[in-house]
Order: structure tokens, then C-alpha cells, then sequence
């Protein structure tokens, strides 16, 4: 019996990976295909090979880092950012993703106090203080 149960714990664990995976990749603002489709389909039939190499990508190299966290026993992505970078790489490494991820935040912020005052017509600094 434990051993069924370790079995059904493993597979909901790479179920969860692959979700969080799927959503980071996939993402809110892609969800409908929309905006995928929009910028592969601007280049017709190149559009989409682009997809194609795209999706590709993202799948080899998740696959890659997941596996690399899971041979080093990482608990966090730093310690997967510092396996790839080294000592020296991986502080810069780090601060490039930190500096992406505060970009996203802003402009998360800024959209939705954008959105707030568009569709509601509320004031765009309730927006703001809603999402912060």
C-alpha cells in the first residue's frame, strides 16, 4: 500500500510541475491563442515554422532545466541559475531575471490601472493600488 501511495504522490508531483510549467509558458495573456497567432500569422507560412521551432524550444529546454533541478536536488531556481552560471555568471544571471520579472510587475500594474479606468471608468490610481 505505501508503496501505491508513493507512486500516486510522484505522479501528482510531475503532474503539478507540468502545470506551473504549462502556465508560466502559456501564460494569462496567451490563453485564448490570440496573440500567439497574431504575431506567428503576420509571417504566413514562416509564421509558422517560427511556431514550430518555438514550441520546440520551449519543451527541450524546460525539459532540460527540470531535469537538471532534479539531478542537482535544487530547492529553489537560484541554485538551478547557479548550476548553469557558475560563481561568477550566475549573480548576474540573477539580477537580469530579477530586472525582467520588476519589468513584467510594472507593466502588470500599469495595464490594470489602464484596464480600470478604460472598461469601468474608475480612476486609473485605484487600478494601480489594486493590483500592488
Amino acid at each position: 500500500m505505501d508503496q501505491s501511495s508513493g507512486q500516486q504522490k510522484k505522479h501528482l508531483s510531475a503532474w503539478q510541475i507540468g502545470a506551473v510549467y504549462i502556465g508560466t509558458v502559456v501564460g494569462a495573456g496567451f490563453a485564448s491563442g490570440q496573440e500567439i497567432l497574431q504575431f506567428f500569422g503576420y509571417f504566413g507560412l514562416w509564421g509558422i515554422a517560427g511556431l514550430a521551432v518555438a514550441v520546440l524550444l520551449f519543451g527541450v529546454l524546460g525539459a532540460k532545466v527540470m531535469l537538471l533541478a532534479s539531478r542537482i536536488g535544487g530547492d529553489s531556481y537560484r541554485q538551478v541559475i547557479d548550476a548553469v552560471g557558475g560563481r561568477r555568471l550566475g549573480p548576474l544571471l540573477n539580477l537580469i531575471i530579477t530586472f525582467f520579472l520588476f519589468g513584467i510587475l510594472v507593466a502588470m500594474v500599469a495595464g490594470t490601472g489602464a484596464a480600470f479606468e478604460q472598461e469601468f471608468g474608475l480612476p486609473h490610481s485605484l487600478g494601480l493600488a489594486v493590483m500592488a
